[in-house]
């Protein structure tokens, strides 16, 4: 099957899938599709499954980040599609498990994570027969811009700069390192150690601004260094389809100064930089445990608009 036919086939059973992340938000479903389509490239390296009455599509990446700061070879499992009919009998969950195991079958990874929507309690289930558990849930929540008092500058709030990053980094890992301080799927797996989760987020912030993996990070900076927040612009294929949305990505406050409102206005002063550069909504993720920024994103007035969980599989035989 040349490129082009692969392409085609993960089309066709993209926009056949009744769980395709973000649909709801394009005007058009087609769009929804092709944004969606983008975030993967060649589909050379996907496995497909085409029987009478199912449409499964998987690809199986591996995680070079995770990989290099775990100590586990990492891999991820998306997209993971399982159209099927009678979406909750036996014979379908027993094919989708069988499609699953399949697909990570050959493969190398100690560790795979795979996300699902929460309503899609069909491959909920066809992980959980291919072995893969529960690591988190997932809230995206959406602010229009021009709907908010986003007052003025804040002269505690700046751009990052290099050397702060010994600072920022020190933060993200005292913050993300243990489930009592942040309950992320990391930290939350036992596979993993406190002292390597905090330093995969740690290696996250760096990049963010070392390697411009962020397209801003503002830090909260009154004469002590205690927070950061970092975003990004819409891709350029989501602008062309006039899917006007920033990221508000990783973000972090001192555990000794939480409690204090800092992560409101450093998320006030990225959406006010977004909203400078015309863009239209703003969205911000977190774990359905994290109570403080739920309630940050509420009173900003942002709605609930994504769910999703993440499951985790390890190779017990190599860990």
């Amino acid at each position: 099957m040349t490129n082009t036919d692969l392409a085609l086939n993960a089309e066709a059973i993209i926009s056949a899938w009744s769980h395709l992340p973000y649909q709801h938000l394009h005007p058009m479903r087609e769009d929804a599709v092709n944004t969606y389509l983008a975030r993967f490239g060649s589909f050379s390296d996907a496995n497909f499954s085409c029987e009478d009455g199912a449409q499964r599509l998987a690809i199986l990446r591996g995680l070079d980040g995770e990989t290099r700061v775990l100590g586990l070879k990492c891999g991820r499992l998306e997209p993971l599609i399982l159209n099927v009919e009678e979406e909750l009998s036996d014979r379908a969950i027993a094919g989708s498990m069988r499609f699953i195991h399949e697909t990570i079958r050959c493969s190398t990874f100690d560790h795979i994570s795979s996300v699902v929507a929460c309503a899609d309690v069909h491959t909920q289930l066809a992980l959980a027969a291919a072995d893969f558990r529960l690591a988190d849930t997932i809230l995206g929540y959406h602010a229009q811009l021009d709907s908010i008092d986003l007052g003025d500058d804040d002269p505690d709030v700046r751009e990052s700069r290099p050397e702060d990053v010994e600072m920022l980094s020190e933060i993200a890992f005292r913050c993300f390192c243990e489930r009592k301080m942040n309950g992320n799927r990391f930290a939350m797996d036992p596979v993993f150690d406190s002292n390597s989760v905090g330093a995969l987020y740690a290696s996250w912030l760096k990049g963010a601004i070392l390697e411009h993996q962020a397209d801003r990070c503002f830090v909260f900076d009154d004469g002590s260094v205690s927070g950061f927040m970092t975003f990004k612009l819409p891709t350029d294929i989501e602008k062309s389809v006039g899917y006007s949305m920033g990221k508000a990505v990783l973000s972090g406050v001192h555990p000794e100064r939480q409690g204090r409102g800092i992560y409101r206005r450093l998320l006030l002063a990225g959406a006010r930089w977004l909203k400078s550069l015309g863009v239209e909504k703003m969205e911000g993720k977190t774990q359905i445990t994290t109570t403080p920024a739920i309630r940050a994103w509420q009173k900003l007035g942002a709605h609930l608009n994504i769910t999703y969980h993440t499951f985790h599989w390890t190779n017990q035989s190599r860990v």
